[in-house]
């Protein structure tokens, strides 16, 4: 006969009440340094708006967890060119090279790219959190900017002008008489 270990609640939430008491002190020490107002809610999320562009960011650690997610919306989904432009996102997170490891993900409630990045807190100090939290977003700024860029690339390419369009409009009236 073996001997079990049951956990308790409290022991998991006092695990957790540490690893956030944690993640709270490095989001005081980086908000020093950003000259930022920061701060961990009691759900174990702070959010905040980036001073340069106005973009949304956030930074969780879920209940239970010891992983850190940072994330931050980056464009609405095309209306479209929804293909294309799920391409070239994928081509640019093919191994996160282009965006510093971290990826792109689809948020599909609010049709909005999500740049995203997770780390255990068990690899983190306050300088390293710092240094990722800092490098998250200038990321995700220039990925807002990229983004953006290839919408109007992809765009350009398959919009039709005034011109195409009438004789597009044509020809699938014509195909229309014809299937008739």
């Amino acid at each position: 006969m073996g001997i079990f270990f049951v956990k308790s609640p409290t022991m998991d939430s006092d695990k957790n009440f540490g690893l956030r008491r944690k993640l709270a002190e490095y989001i005081d020490f980086a908000a020093s340094k950003m000259k930022s107002k920061l701060q961990l809610g009691s759900n174990g999320t702070c959010a905040f708006k980036h001073d340069r562009g106005g973009m949304e960011f956030a930074i969780e650690l879920p209940e239970g967890g010891d992983i850190v997610y940072f994330y931050s919306p980056i464009c609405k989904v095309p209306y479209d060119f929804t293909e294309q432009f799920f391409e070239k996102l994928l081509e640019n997170n093919l191994h996160g090279v282009a965006n510093n490891q971290a990826g792109f993900g689809l948020d599909s409630k609010t049709q909005n790219i999500v740049l995203t990045y997770s780390i255990s807190i068990n690899h983190l100090d306050t300088v390293a959190f710092e240094n990722i939290l800092l490098n998250f977003v200038k990321t995700a700024e220039k990925a807002a900017i990229n983004t953006g860029k290839w919408i109007e690339e992809i765009a350009s390419k398959y919009t039709l002008s005034d011109e195409e369009s009438e004789e597009e409009d044509s020809e699938a009236v014509k195909n229309m008489k014809i299937r008739v």
